[in-house]
């Protein structure tokens, strides 16, 4: 069983800029988290990087857990798609692993749209209520609270 939550943003960047953002590894980076949703601390890469489907990442959280990050597709200045997986933690004990899609569209010159897109496959159907609150709560807030880090970013 899979849940999906998914958040839009429109940004004063263009396509271009906001695409350099998020396979330089600054997307990433603005994930801050919330209450007990880790940030990301730091990404090394063993091989490749966000722009190269295959590329392998470890991710280092603020509560000292790690997981990894697989690039699976990348469509340049539309679509990047990440699994995330081998969590530490208690999110280890509800999901096998997870994905994040981030799309961006052109809306005009300097206008650019970001969808983020999260799909958590369960471990069992029995943890969905959980994944359901979690998700409509404190996830959607870490998403608002990275939100409103890239538009800060982006507009510098």
């Amino acid at each position: 069983m899979n849940i999906k939550i998914s958040q839009n943003i429109i940004l004063k960047s263009s396509l271009e800029k906001t695409y350099e953002f998020i396979v330089s590894g600054q997307l990433a980076s603005t994930f801050l988290g919330y209450g007990k949703i880790p940030g990301i601390e730091k990404i090394d890469f063993e091989n490749g990087s966000y722009d190269i489907p295959g590329s392998k990442a470890i991710v280092y959280n603020t509560d000292k857990t790690t997981h990894f990050e697989r690039i699976l597709n990348v469509e340049p200045l539309k679509l990047i798609e990440i699994e995330m997986f081998g969590h530490q933690g208690a999110i280890a004990k509800i999901i096998k692993k997870n994905r994040e899609v981030v799309e961006i569209q052109s809306i005009d010159k300097n206008i650019t749209k970001l969808t983020q897109t999260f799909i958590f496959e369960l471990k069992s159907p029995v943890y969905a209520p959980v994944v359901l609150l979690i998700s409509k709560t404190s996830f959607k807030k870490a998403m608002q609270v990275q939100q409103k880090e890239i538009q800060s970013r982006l507009s510098e």
